[in-house]
Order: C-alpha cells, then structure tokens, then sequence
C-alpha cells in the first residue's frame, strides 16, 4: 500500500518516496527526523533489485507516480511535491535509525581495526557495527565527495571503485569510502 504521498514542512510539500543512491525505494514523513542523511526517512519500502525487477505486489517509482498522476489534480500540492513528475534519487545512502549505547569513539575505533584483522574476525566486528545501525556505504553511480574520497594523487571523475570500504549511519558518515576512477 503506498499510503500518503507528501507531507508539509514549514509549507512545503515534501515528496513522501525517494529513491536513495543505490536505487532503493525510501518513505520519507514529517514524524523522520530532519537530521538523517536522507532527511524525513522512516524506512525502505522496496529494494533497489526489487526495484528493477519487481513482484506483482512490489511499490515502485512507477506505482508511486502512478498514484501521483490520480491524486495530483485533486489536491495539488502533491503534484508540487514531485516537480519533474517523477520520484526523486537522493545522492545518499539509506540506513534504518538504530538506538545503541555505542560512543562515537568506539564505533570509529572498530572501523579502524578492520584492516588488520582475519576474516573471520572482520565478519564478526561487521555484523557488530550492523547491529548498532553502521554500514558500508555503497559505491555506486557517479563519485560523491559527502561519501567517497579519491585515492592520493588522483582525481575521481564519473564512477568510482572502491579501495576501501567507507562507513555510515542513518545520521552521519563516520569514513568516507576510498574510490579510484573506474
């Protein structure tokens, strides 16, 4: 169900679905908080490979923008929501709010110690970081510099590859991913 399609802040109508960098579907509602990296997000709705290939019951940007063209001459300020008649990408990643006691030292001091461990311990210090709501960013689409951070003595145009993994919350990146030109 899509439910509603915009909401207003400070009078402004503010599209309810976005797409994130990777392609994932997010609802966006004035209860999200305006500080996230994707301001207002709640939560994914649709998967970015769902997205491409979705099911028969999957919300995509088409169904979203479907229900936009019914609603838009009735109430029009959700026609102003979606200006270019379409669901807007947000150059940023999408994380789900986490509560966690974690410092921000502890968390950064984790990230560092990554590089040097086994596997088998880098997979467990990974799933920790997930469970406190720390994610790899994404390398995907064209450089960013609020997310990614060209390799020394170069300079990233287009898209990138990672070297190194970068680090996020739904609030804040906490390491920039290293990237070099594709």
């Amino acid at each position: 169900m899509i439910g509603s399609l915009h909401f207003q802040i400070n009078e402004e109508s503010v599209p309810c679905y976005v797409l994130d960098i990777v392609g994932n579907l997010i609802r966006r509602a004035a209860v999200g908080s305006p500080l996230t990296l994707i301001p207002y997000a709640v939560e994914l709705v649709t998967p970015a490979a769902e997205v491409i290939a979705p099911r028969p019951w999957s919300v995509t940007p088409e169904t979203v923008m479907s229900r936009v063209t019914k609603v838009a001459p009735l109430v029009p300020e959700v026609g102003r929501a979606y200006p270019r008649n379409s669901v807007q990408q947000i150059l940023m990643p999408f994380a789900p709010q986490v509560e966690t006691d974690e410092t921000e030292e502890s968390i950064i001091q984790a990230i560092d110690m990554l590089p040097g461990l086994d596997e088998e311990s880098a997979k467990a210090v990974r799933e920790t970081l997930a469970i406190h709501g720390i994610h790899p960013i994404p390398v995907s689409g064209n450089y960013n510099e609020n997310l990614h951070q060209a390799r020394a003595g170069e300079i990233c145009v287009g898209g990138g590859v990672k070297v190194a993994d970068g680090w996020f919350s739904n609030m804040k990146v906490y390491r920039k991913a290293l990237v070099r030109s594709a």
